[in-house]
């Protein structure tokens, strides 16, 4: 019997270890991160995203991470279509019902995750919900010069249910950009394409290894101790 108990401890035990070992790791549609890293992959579109809490930054400040030398360099300012891409990887699906149009105006519900907790993929407001800014495709017409201008900043929004909202001509530059310095602080979306993108499955921790290979000692010899009775 103590050899019995013993087994039985040590098997919780293995499994409280690979319960902490693999506890960071998220999944959302074709998407895939860990809380304690800094990204988002996407291996489906080859891309990668900063996690929504990691660039609380105005526009200005963005710019200046993604010149050559700056804290993200290489990375870029999603736009409207690559936030179209980044909502259908919410979903796991190759074209959400939103992200069929070319330009929602007065912003569109894209449905609701089934999984979803506040903050998982990022805390990046606290008005439950997680909120995201990028670059909107929407152009406007500028009569002083004759041209057409794209001026707008859409908005994404993941409520605390999972509701998944799209605003393409939310705000101008201007009016939005005072959004990371707010009370409530979210940033720009930002990305980057990668070739031969893969995500990298966490090995087991040695203490994990150490107590599976033990139990299967001891195992092993239960069953021949019941051999030689």
């Amino acid at each position: 019997m103590g050899v019995k108990l013993l087994v039985y401890i040590l098997l919780i035990v293995t499994n409280s270890v690979a319960s902490i070992a693999f506890a960071g790791l998220i999944s959302v549609g074709d998407l895939q991160s860990d809380s304690n890293g800094s990204t988002i992959i996407d291996s489906k579109r080859q891309r990668e995203y900063l996690r929504l809490d990691e660039n609380i930054f105005t526009m200005e400040e963005t710019l200046e991470a993604l010149i050559a030398g700056g804290i993200y360099e290489g990375w870029s300012i999603a736009n409207s279509n690559i936030n179209d891409d980044f909502i259908n990887a919410l979903f796991g699906v190759n074209d959400n019902k939103c992200t069929l149009e070319e330009i929602n105006k007065w912003g569109e519900n894209c449905g609701s995750l089934s999984a979803w907790t506040d903050g998982i993929l990022g805390e990046s407001s606290y008005q439950s919900a997680d909120k995201y800014m990028y670059i909107s495709n929407q152009e406007t017409f500028d009569p002083k010069y004759n041209i057409m201008r794209v001026e707008f900043i859409g908005v994404t929004i993941i409520g605390k249910s999972g509701r998944v909202e799209e605003y393409d001509d939310w705000k101008g530059l201007f009016t939005a950009d005072v959004m990371p310095t707010s009370a409530n602080p979210y940033g720009y979306l930002l990305y980057k394409d990668i070739a031969n993108l893969k995500v990298d499955v966490p090995e087991p921790p040695t203490s994990l290894m150490f107590i599976s290979a033990l139990c299967g000692f001891i195992l092993c010899s239960v069953r021949n101790s019941n051999k030689d009775v």
